[in-house]
């Protein structure tokens, strides 16, 4: 990862982060032929490619935005997880 996404965020710095990956993609979401989409059917994960699966470019600090719209996706699967599986 880059540089910013290495260091270690204070709380303000990662609310800030966490509200600007929440605004990039709109639910309801859509699994279609190998991407996730959003409701304005922008591409927000593929299974192909790269080690990666999200891309976050083109913005300021896309490393440590990057990184936030993974850790929320995590957040938001294992709640979804536990909430109905477990």
């Amino acid at each position: 990862m880059g540089e910013m996404s290495d260091r270690i965020l204070d709380g303000e710095e990662k609310r800030r982060l966490r509200r600007a990956a929440l605004e990039l993609y709109k639910p309801p979401f859509r699994y279609e032929r190998g991407y996730i989409l959003d409701a304005n059917s922008r591409i927000m994960y593929d299974n192909e490619g790269m080690d990666t699966v999200s891309r976050v470019r083109g913005l300021p600090n896309p490393e440590a935005l990057q990184d936030m719209v993974d850790e929320t996706i995590a957040e938001a699967l294992s709640a979804y997880w536990k909430a109905r599986v477990l």
